[in-house]
């Protein structure tokens, strides 16, 4: 487990998901959801049960590629990321990454500590050499957030989220883990 002291003194535990999180993490997102149109998920949530959350937390558990971090402050889960990487040999070199934070906490220190946290541990996958992101193009703090951790923006997807009948685009961002030897 890694500490971090926030903005307001308090401390962000972060460490990996496991499998008794299953009913916080479905409640967790069912919460994201609803606070912001900037996640692909709304208020309803995943429409998974408890058991199929502890499937997917067990399976990031075992990937080499793939994780899932919680951000804990007071006990409470504040925060994701989530890692998403492939088995499939000629693309296994990259991950995606998502995060998500609760609204209380926003502009605490807690997007940039899950971050740094994220990025960290991709470079010590000594396979990986690539993360990506998608973020929505009218979302200027993620990505001035993204970019101060070196994020470059590489291209858009029209109208590829619609939320209330309203299309907007999105920013697909690349963040070079390490050079790529031949």
């Amino acid at each position: 487990m890694y500490m971090v002291e926030l903005k307001d003194s308090r401390r962000l535990f972060i460490r990996e998901a496991r499998k008794e999180d299953a009913p916080e993490i479905l409640e967790y997102v069912k919460i994201v959801g609803g606070e912001t149109d900037n996640l692909l998920i709304d208020g309803n949530g995943l429409s998974l049960s408890v058991h199929e959350e502890e499937a997917i937390i067990e399976e990031r558990h075992l990937a080499e590629t793939s994780k899932m971090f919680v951000g804990i402050v007071d006990g409470e889960i504040v925060s994701m990321v989530s890692l998403t990487g492939s088995v499939r040999s000629r693309i296994r070199h990259n991950t995606t990454l998502g995060i998500s934070v609760k609204k209380k906490m926003w502009h605490s220190g807690v997007a940039s500590a899950m971050m740094n946290y994220a990025i960290e541990w991709a470079k010590s996958i000594p396979i990986l050499v690539n993360l990506h992101l998608e973020v929505r193009s009218d979302n200027s703090r993620a990505i001035a957030l993204y970019e101060r951790f070196g994020f470059q923006r590489v291209g858009i997807f029209p109208q590829k989220v619609c939320v209330q009948n309203v299309y907007y685009d999105e920013i697909a961002m690349f963040l070079p883990l390490r050079g790529i030897s031949a």
